[in-house]
């Protein structure tokens, strides 16, 4: 917080009355502020409307430091060359904090409202009158500054949360299609719809009555309020514009509020502006804790907006909150610039029955908005429908309906905005001629669904409009056909649109992720009909491109894009478009797109948000050259995809808004050594939402700069980091630290830098003292701690941006290796997979081999990490942890099943795999029964120990296999009469050199007659993975090795997985015969199937803490900042004890200059003796030079003079010093400061000067021991003890 400045001071500074001469004026709240005042910074004006009065062209208003409750109509303006600017005044120390607020303070008695009363409990209520609050859902109520929650049913935890998941179901939804009708006072046709809801609070009937209902029905695209008409138990009757949105439907998120009823928690408040629960215009409040709103400020939102640029032009504001308040700028405004405002609890949106409005509404032309900051609305952020209007390096936030939306005007620019937490869509782009670029946009869909990040409906051409450049992701619109919920999508040009160019855009983490880009075609009636100019290129999508209409691709353009699938759904026509050079992830349906590519894999970490080209994937230089849209690509020709790699241009770059120079003073900057052993100096504390542009650069002792950063970013906190890359032997020691936002001016850090060579230290040790039982927790503060338990990287390899977020990922280890030395337990339950980087534990199912060379898990991401984070670093290292004796085992089946759903289909018939097999079996032996995983028990048998098949390790990729000799036959129980709905079998084997190419590895038939059978394919010496889906068939006798019946049609090969299941799987995109297929694949590594390697020598030893000599066991890592320890219990030794306290990681340690000790606290009670005004332990009341804590601690009078300590010669002629000790003295620390000259000292510990103990008990009575210590040899000592009071 900035101090407050006094305005008084400032007048007595006496500077020129700039005002006086018409060309400067100030303004300042009461009492200094006067409106009858000339206008100067001694006797400033009282309103800013005042000021608007008095300005000319060229005039500058300085507004000072207060709250301004006005809202400001502007008729005056200023000229091209001398515009009329409204600021915060500066005085040189920054903008000074100015507030246009629309809220009015509820003071009982005064201006028409009355007297605070309980109404029940801990609810109170006062009687307003229409002066106050605005329409339902709009008088947002402050308490004390802060704004409470819309009282609700059900609960929002937060006040503006507008979260569908937090939302009411309804188990029963019906809409009553002949009750069309009026519903007075409000416009429209309204229809009777009901809703049965078992979780509706109730107590008895029609309690709902006259509450609003938000909801978006049907489809959820529309999002509308009802009015509730009648209520009963689990039962709800409303009313709302059923032709303006859709038909209500079962599970559709609604909430109820506008009513008595909700008010049900601490922190809510209801206005009843239309008497629903009492008389008109009461408020209603639950205040904290339930004191009276008398003991707070109470203020409710009664101002619509707050400056209204009504018939103006050539205006500028700057450095303004606004709360409450909206801007508007009317179509016969232009010109005005909106710089640096802060708008808060603006607009409305959350009763459909009343107007919406958003934040600031540019309805004139020429007119910008930037590096503002609009938040918490229940309305719109920034609505634009203008011509040529700026919308540039703003943050938008947690606005209900949208954060920019640009609907009518033409030559509109949007471009470096940041916008997030929307009910709706981020940015709507309905402006022909229009740029959006360079914006980061997150967190669409809370409310409604099928929406888009961000989403054009223009109807027509929009000549030329460019959305490039954008980070589009985590769009968390509820996905689910069975509702027709169409979840979230990335950006879509919806039905008509023409004429765009999309290019280098990043997208990713959408709800519905195959309707990543959606594009639609042109019908015939249509503008540009075949000649569409719908171009995109060089986007990368970790997600689908969809065509999802019929019609006409003709003039669609889509070349060198990366994504998972393009995909059409209703006949669209490609006609002439070109829709070629672009690389598909997973390419099920590459045939339907020829001139495109297959990638297995191709981004450095795309699991985590990185979506750069690995080194040496095909994408590299693979581009079309596409003027001027890869114009400055590096190699011989442009790479595919978003981000060019190897060179300047766009190699890499951000989105979204950019630092302003005013923040660099608050950025924190920090060393940091991965495990891997990567280090960089890592810049904090940007404002949410914001982010250095690409010429970010730091300057090191004015010497070396560091460019070419990279970006994390938690979509929780909204904050981001920048990493740089270097080498901390080259800067051990303090370094000055300079921070540039353009790459060539250089300012000042607030910090220097201490570095280490090793990227390690100790540095500060947090509650340095102990009781000798031990038990209390301290923490360690330093750089480049890791955990204290066994380590080993897991490097993640061919990777997509499904894998590990919705694709299991496969990981092979020795598990048997650890077990032998001790690191791990048998069981290998103390085993965890971490993402280093957010410290976050991933899901596993340890599939088996446990306690064997070839133990397999799987693994994925935390469902929600990349919804909470992303990072542009390499972070395709995990780390598997083991060690820890008493972890419990967390392996869960559904990190499986969840994914490859096939495995839990009801009618699944067996499943064989060696991988098992391998649990109880050692490499060469016999197998007599291959058990089937399902559960069912249907194995594989075989008594004879002649035709049994062979155990063989090691055969697939480092794992197992059953070799059948052409002799080995298993025996299958009869599975079933008929399977009428098909069969589906996945088999993994390969054939020996001398197999029968009609060998049967699998057989079933009725009688003498084989009606099913899969049989060796032509492959030798090659793992063949044979995946078909039959019709309906017969199953009866079923054998694994030869033909079902006779000696014929033998097996001769290894056979590995036999998954066989009674359904003819549905094969789609990411269906189950293709998930079924997938798990075999990932399983054994085919393809180059995506999979984890452990790093084996790479394995890290467990951080250690040592206390002296001793290693603490109980050390809890919190991040590689801080770690914590269990103080031990302290050894029988005399107190207090002192300790060095030591950190090691590997080779390296380091120690903090604290030292740790144990104590009790004895002092206090001893100074009872003593006078109260001179019993402080530095006082010397006998003044003989020792303080009082030395007196106690070393057995001395507090009151008159000591003998000891004293200086004496041993027998060998040594000096030593004699002392006494009280042993009661357990939270003195005695040390020694001694100089050979009283002008240079040495502080020595006691334990370094050959500390002896002369006599334990000199006085006989257990009240001191005598002590001695060695004095420096070599002439003339002078001494000085010192204490130090200890506390625990």
């Amino acid at each position: 917080m900035k101090p407050r400045r006094s305005l008084k001071a400032c007048a007595l500074l006496m500077l020129a009355p700039l005002a006086a001469c018409g060309s400067e004026w100030h303004v300042a709240p009461p009492p200094l502020g006067n409106d009858a005042n000339p206008g100067t910074i001694s006797q400033p004006l009282a309103t800013i409307g005042q000021a608007e009065d008095l300005t000319k062209p060229g005039d500058v208003v300085h507004i000072h430091e207060g709250i301004y409750r006005e809202a400001v109509l502007f008729r005056n303006g200023g000229t091209e060359s001398q515009p009329v600017t409204y600021q915060a005044y500066d005085d040189g120390s920054g903008p000074a904090r100015v507030t246009i607020s629309g809220f009015k303070h509820i003071e009982p008695g005064i201006e028409g409202a009355g007297h605070w009363q309980v109404h029940a409990g801990s609810i109170y209520k006062i009687q307003l009158t229409p002066a106050y609050g605005l329409v339902p859902g709009a008088s947002t109520v402050l308490l004390d500054g802060t704004a409470q929650k819309i009282a609700r049913w059900p609960n929002a935890p937060t006040p503006f949360n507008f979260n569908w998941e937090i939302m009411a179901q309804p188990e029963e939804a019906i809409l009553n299609e002949d009750s069309e009708g009026p519903q007075l006072p409000f416009p429209g046709i309204f229809h009777t719809a009901s809703y049965t809801d078992s979780e509706l609070p109730f107590t008895h009937d029609n309690e709902w009555v006259g509450a609003r209902i938000d909801m978006s029905p049907f489809d959820g695209i529309y999002q509308t309020s009802g009015l509730v008409t009648a209520s009963s138990s689990e039962s709800l009757t409303l009313r709302y514009r059923y032709q303006d949105t859709a038909a209500v439907s079962v599970a559709n998120p609604y909430f109820l509020w506008n009513t008595l009823r909700a008010l049900n928690q601490e922190g809510e408040y209801f206005f009843d502006i239309e008497g629903v629960s009492g008389p008109p215009y009461t408020l209603y409040l639950w205040p904290p804790a339930g004191k009276s709103p008398q003991d707070h400020t109470i203020e409710i939102r009664t101002q619509d907006i707050s400056l209204n640029f009504f018939n103006s032009a050539h205006i500028t504001t700057r450095n303004i909150s606004i709360v409450g308040g909206g801007v508007f700028c009317p179509s016969q405004s232009e010109f005005i610039t909106m710089d640096r405002l802060h708008l808060r609890y603006c607009g409305q949106g959350l009763d459909y029955l009343s107007p919406q409005r958003p934040g600031i509404h540019i309805r004139g032309d020429n007119n910008t908005v930037t590096n503002c900051l609009i938040e918490d609305t229940y309305g719109g952020g920034i609505h634009g429908n203008a011509n040529d209007i700026v919308i540039t390096n703003n943050v938008v936030r947690n606005c209900m309906l949208y954060s920019i939306g640009t609907w009518g005007g033409n030559r509109v620019i949007v471009n470096r905005n940041t916008t997030y937490l929307n009910g709706g869509l981020n940015i709507a782009m309905f402006s022909p001629a229009s740029r959006f670029n360079y914006n980061h946009c997150y967190l669409a869909g809370l409310r409604t669904c099928d929406e888009a990040n961000m989403n054009s409906h223009y109807n027509g051409d929009a000549e030329n409009t460019e959305v490039a450049f954008n980070w589009v992701h985590t769009n968390l619109a509820r996905y689910n056909m069975d509702f027709e919920w169409g979840g979230g999508i990335g950006i879509r040009l919806d039905t008509s649109a023409s004429n765009f160019v999309i290019h280098h855009n990043l997208i990713w983490g959408m709800s519905r992720p195959t309707h990543s880009l959606v594009i639609f075609s042109l019908e015939p009636e249509e503008i540009n009909y075949r000649q569409s100019e719908i171009r995109a290129y060089n986007n990368t999508i970790a997600g689908g491109i969809v065509f999802p209409a019929s019609g006409s691709l003709g003039g669609h353009d889509l070349r060198n894009n990366i994504c998972t699938e393009i995909r059409e759904f209703h006949g669209a026509q490609v006609d002439s478009g070109i829709i070629r050079n672009n690389y598909l992830t997973d390419g099920v349906y590459l045939r339907e797109w020829p001139g495109n590519f297959f990638t297995e894999t191709s981004f450095v970490s795309g699991p985590t948000g990185n979506f750069e080209l690995k080194p040496g994937v095909p994408m590299i230089d693979a581009g079309e050259i596409i003027t001027p849209y890869t114009d400055g690509f590096s190699g011989r020709a442009p790479d595919v995809g978003a981000l060019e790699s190897g060179g300047p241009g766009k190699s890499y770059w951000t989105a979204g808004a950019l630092l302003l120079p005013e923040h660099l003073a608050d950025l924190t900057i920090r060393p940091l050594t991965k495990p891997s052993g990567q280090s960089f100096l890592v810049v904090e504390n940007f404002p949410a939402g914001r982010l250095p542009a690409e010429d970010f650069k730091i300057r090191l002792n004015g010497g070396e700069i560091l460019q070419d950063f990279r970006i994390t970013y938690s979509t929780d906190s909204h904050r981001g980091s920048a990493y740089f890359a270097f080498d901390p032997e080259e800067y051990t020691g303090s370094n000055l630290v300079e921070l540039s936002l353009n790459g060539t001016t250089f300012t000042r850090a607030s910090q220097a830098l201490v570095i280490t060579a090793e990227g390690f230290s100790a540095d500060q040790l947090v509650d340095v003292s102990a009781d000798p039982a031990g038990g209390s927790v301290h923490r360690l503060r330093g750089t480049g701690f890791s955990p204290p338990y066994w380590m080993m990287p897991v490097n993640m390899e061919n990777l997509t941006g499904a894998d590990l977020n919705f694709k299991p990922v496969p990981l092979i280890f020795n598990s048997r290796k650890y077990i032998k030395q001790g690191h791990m337990k048998p069981d290998c339950s103390d085993l965890r997979l971490m993402h280093w980087e957010s410290q976050s534990e991933l899901p596993y199912c340890l599939e088996s081999g446990v306690n064997s060379e070839s133990t397999l898990l799987w693994t994925t991401l935390k469902k929600d990490l990349l919804t909470r984070r992303f990072s542009h670093l390499d972070e395709s290292t995990y780390y598997m942890t083991f060690g820890v004796p008493s972890r419990e085992p967390v392996s869960d089946w559904r990190v499986i099943g969840d994914y490859f759903t096939p495995l839990e289909n009801p009618k699944r018939l067996f499943w064989y795999s060696a991988t098992h097999a391998g649990d109880s079996m050692a490499d060469g032996e016999s197998v007599g029964q291959w058990s089937d995983l399902f559960g069912l028990g249907n194995h594989g048998q075989q008594p004879n120990p002649v035709k049994q098949p062979t155990f063989r390790a090691k055969q697939v990729n480092g794992l197992p296999a059953m070799h059948f000799d052409g002799g080995d036959l298993l025996q299958l129980n009869p599975l079933t009469s008929t399977l009428p709905d098909g069969i589906t079998y996945v088999i993994l084997h390969r054939n020996d050199t001398n197999c029968d190419p009609d060998g049967r590895i699998f057989s079933a038939g009725a009688g003498g007659k084989e009606i099913q059978f899969v049989r060796a394919q032509s492959t030798i010496d090659n793992w063949n993975l044979i995946a078909t889906r039959r019709p309906g068939v017969l199953l009866n006798d079923c054998t694994a090795g030869k033909r079902f019946k006779n000696d014929i049609s033998w097996y001769t090969g290894d056979v590995a997985e036999m998954i066989v299941i009674g359904e003819r799987l549905r094969e789609s995109t990411n269906g189950p015969f293709r998930r079924l297929i997938e798990f075999v694949s990932r399983k054994y590594h085919l393809n180059n199937a995506p999979r984890g390697v452990a790093d084996t020598a790479a394995l890290m030893a467990p951080l250690e803490i040592h206390l002296g000599g001793s290693q603490v066991t109980d050390i809890t890592f919190i991040d590689t900042q801080t770690v914590q320890f269990v103080a031990p219990s302290a050894p029988p030794e005399v107190l207090p004890l002192v300790y060095d306290i030591e950190v090691r990681r590997g080779q390296a340690s380091s120690r903090p200059p604290e030292s740790f000790s144990y104590s009790i606290p004895s002092y206090q009670q001893w100074a009872t003796i003593l006078p109260p005004e001179s019993g402080k332990p530095n006082d010397n009341p006998d003044g003989d030079s020792f303080p009082n804590l030395l007196e106690f601690a070393m057995d001395l009078s507090p009151e008159g003079f000591d003998s000891l300590p004293r200086g004496v010669l041993a027998p060998d002629g040594t000096p030593v010093l004699l002392f006494r000790k009280n042993p009661s003295a357990t939270d003195v620390f005695l040390q020694l400061d001694h100089s050979p000259d009283q002008r240079n000292w040495t502080r020595a510990n006691l334990t370094d000067l050959n500390l002896k103990v002369v006599d334990p008990d000199p006085d006989g009575d257990g009240s001191a021991i005598l002590y001695s210590i060695d004095l420096p040899p070599g002439g003339r000592c002078f001494w000085n003890f010192v204490g130090t009071l200890l506390t625990p």
